[in-house]
């Protein structure tokens, strides 16, 4: 069997064939620099945003008097309202 035929290829390249390659490789290259350089950019805009956000909302706890520290009488929380008794 002979490989010979396989090698003798008649490849014509048109003028529009090599725009239409041309536009695929921009496309391609645009997409490769989206996903390495911007997606990782916003990712970490997005993320200290989220930290400033958390830092920002978190709730410091609630101070308790010193007098009512020494004395055990510190507020209660609240009940929820609902009976917890158990069922008779």
């Amino acid at each position: 069997m002979s490989l010979i035929p396989v090698f003798a290829l008649h490849v014509h390249i048109t003028p529009a064939s090599v725009n239409y390659l041309a536009g695929k490789a921009r496309t391609a290259g645009e997409l490769l620099t989206l996903i390495t350089w911007i997606v990782p950019i916003a990712l970490v805009v997005i993320g200290a945003v989220l930290l400033v956000i958390a830092i920002l909302r978190r709730h410091k706890p609630a101070a308790v008097p010193a007098a009512a520290r020494d004395h055990g009488d510190a507020p209660q929380p609240q009940s929820s309202g609902l009976d917890a008794s158990p069922p008779n």
